[in-house]
This record gives structure tokens, C-alpha cells and sequence, in this order.
């Protein structure tokens, strides 16, 4: 379609416009005006449009889409986001797989939040000290917090397309059935302590928020804790098909597997100045090398077993995502060029090819 067969359509038969619209494929000779309107009129109509330039007459469709990529550093490279040092659009691949990439750590990162957020929520009904909120924050959250993001794009495009909503369906439920299984774990480590021969209950001290209340249920949930924080990380890492395997990413999984060591450590064979530092209680006699504490630890390890199958084996699958459309039951597409193509589908007289459509 020429830029003058473009604007008597938009301008005389706005009628069959958004239909001739939707099947349009080359576009040529058109103003810099036309190119933004044609910009603006596929984004009215649901798509997600990217727009590649090279000169100042390109400037109004790169600022108006929603990718603008500039092929040169002229005068374009002002008007978009994006500058490409090669001079051809060989470098839209690359800014789909860094988007794609991007867009999925942001979902990774955004669902270890709410997942930490939880843990400790659930953490504070035991009364948690404050030296062991310390340690969690500092030591545990902010490093994968900081590299769990530092993960590159993978080299390869899939055929399947990241989650586009935040708050979906499936990445609710995700988050839903790891709360879940956050607090039976803390439950069930609970129950554990208080079946020991050697457990004291804690009766509560009036201020217990004002002080550090030294207690075996909190020190019990704060050792199992700490292996949760790791794994939730590890969990929402996820690497192909959109991001690179997650042993390519050295520094998240140095910091994963010393922070690993760390908790296992506390758990198993805490010194007493390390006890003292975080406020933990003894809980078994020898306060070391107990089948206890080893229990803690295997604890840790089925939980990332579990953990990790809930993310692999069902929220990433594609029958759980059908499943999700079910249950949504949309009546009708969310996006317009899906409603007009759906129009299209049913409508045996399209295209109107032997039809003199006149102007009103």
C-alpha cells in the first residue's frame, strides 16, 4: 500500500480502513506523518509494534511505537530508544531476545519479592529476634536480590512467548501454591521441635517486641527460613528458553552456594558466639551433629525438591496455562485486531475483490 492509497482510505472509507489495516504487509512511499499515523493506528488496534529508521523523516513513528529502534546516529537516534551500530534491521532479533530476557527476570524477581515477604511474615509469628531479621536481609536477600538479575538474554528465539501480565493467572497461582508449601514446611518444622523430648515450650514475655526473645519455635522456623530464602531464589531463576542457563550466571551461583554452606553450617554446628550474635536457643543437648539438626537440613533439600517441581512440572507446562484459560473463560479477545480478524474469519464475502466499496 502506497502512502496516497493510505490516506484516501483513512480519510474516505474509515468503514473497511482497520479490515485493510489488519492485512496489510508492505507499506511504501508514505510522509513521515503517514508512517506515524500508520504507527498509531496499529497500536489502536492492540498490536505491539516496533518501528526501524534511519533518517529525520522517521523520527515521529519511531517516537510513536512501542520499540523504536534507530539505525543510525543521526537525527533518529534522538527521537528513539534504541541506537543500532549495524545499519540494518539484523538487530531486531537481538532487541526481541533482551526484551523477552528482561521481561522475565522482572517476573522472576517481582515473585521472589512477594515469596521473601511471606517467608518472613510467617517467620514473625514465632517471634523472630532481630539480629536473625539482620542476617536474613543482609546476608541472604540482598546478594541474590542483586545477581539473580544479572542473568544475559539466550542466544536463540523461542517459538513460545513469555507470560505478558504480572498479575496472570499463572503467575498468581505460582505464587499461591509456594506460600503454601512455604508454610507447611514451617509447620511441619514446628510440629518436629515440639514431639522432641528435650522441647520447652515458650510462654511469651510481654515484651517480647521491645527485647530479643530467645525461644526454640523462632530459632527452629529461622534455621528452615533460611534454606527457603536460597531456594525461592534459585527457583524463580529460571533460564532457558529465554534466558541463558543458570550456571552461566557465576555470581548468583557463587552466592547461592555459599550462602547454602552458611545456613548449613548454623544449622548443623553453630558455635556459641554465632548463637550469642543471633539470638538462637539451644535445642537439643549436644547442640551439634544431632539427628535433629540433620532433619533440619534434609528438610531444607525437600523442600527445593518440591519447590522446584511446582514451578517445573505444572506452572511451566502448557496444559496448566490452557487450564487457566478455561477457567477465565474470556468471552471475547482482549485486543481489537482479534475481534476484527475473528469478524473477518466468519464474513465469506472477504476480501470484497469483484465490490466497488463508494464513499458515504
Amino acid at each position: 500500500m502506497t502512502g496516497y492509497s493510505f490516506g484516501c482510505l483513512r480519510r474516505y472509507f474509515p468503514q473497511i480502513f482497520e479490515k485493510v489495516l489488519l492485512n496489510g504487509v508492505i507499506y511504501a512511499r508514505m510522509s513521515p506523518d503517514q508512517k506515524a499515523q500508520l504507527v498509531e493506528h496499529l497500536i489502536s488496534l492492540g498490536y505491539g509494534v516496533s518501528m526501524c529508521g534511519d533518517g529525520a523523516n522517521d523520527c515521529s513513528a519511531l517516537k510513536a511505537a512501542h520499540v523504536g529502534i534507530s539505525l543510525s546516529e543521526a537525527e533518529a537516534s534522538v527521537a528513539s530508544p534504541f541506537t543500532s551500530k549495524i545499519q540494518n534491521i539484523s538487530c531486531v532479533p537481538e532487541v526481541i531476545k533482551e526484551g523477552r530476557a528482561a521481561l522475565v527476570t522482572s517476573f522472576g524477581v517481582f515473585k521472589y519479592m512477594a515469596l521473601y515477604s511471606m517467608i518472613q511474615f510467617t517467620s514473625f509469628m514465632t517471634n523472630l529476634a532481630d539480629p536473625q531479621f539482620l542476617y536474613v536481609d543482609l546476608f541472604l536477600i540482598t546478594p541474590v536480590a542483586v545477581f539473580m538479575s544479572a542473568n544475559k538474554a539466550y542466544e536463540k528465539i523461542a517459538v513460545k512467548r513469555p507470560l505478558g501480565s504480572l498479575v496472570g493467572f499463572v503467575n498468581i497461582c505460582s505464587i499461591i501454591f509456594q506460600i503454601i508449601l512455604v508454610g507447611l514446611f514451617q509447620v511441619g518444622a514446628l510440629f518436629y521441635v515440639s514431639q522432641q523430648p528435650w522441647y520447652v515450650k515458650n510462654r511469651g514475655d510481654p515484651d517480647h517486641f521491645k527485647k530479643n526473645n530467645k525461644s526454640m519455635e523462632g530459632t527452629c522456623v529461622f534455621l528452615i527460613s533460611t534454606f527457603q530464602y536460597v531456594i525461592m531464589a534459585f527457583v524463580f531463576s529460571k533460564g532457558p528458553p529465554f534466558r541463558q542457563p543458570l550456571i552461566k550466571n557465576f555470581y548468583f551461583v557463587f552466592s547461592l552456594i555459599i550462602l547454602t554452606a552458611l545456613n548449613i553450617w548454623i544449622t548443623l554446628s553453630p558455635v556459641e558466639w554465632v548463637m550469642h550474635l543471633l539470638s538462637m536457643k539451644k535445642l537439643d543437648p549436644k547442640n551439634e551433629f544431632s539427628p535433629f539438626r540433620f532433619t533440619l537440613v534434609a528438610l531444607g533439600f525437600i523442600f527445593l525438591v518440591f519447590s522446584y517441581a511446582i514451578e517445573d512440572t505444572i506452572v511451566d507446562t502448557e496444559w496448566f496455562k490452557n487450564f487457566g484459560k478455561k477457567i477465565i473463560r474470556k468471552k471475547e479477545p482482549k485486543n481489537k485486531y482479534k475481534r476484527i480478524q475473528k469478524v473477518l474469519d466468519s464474513d465469506a464475502q472477504w476480501p470484497n475483490i469483484n465490490k466497488i466499496t463508494f464513499n458515504n
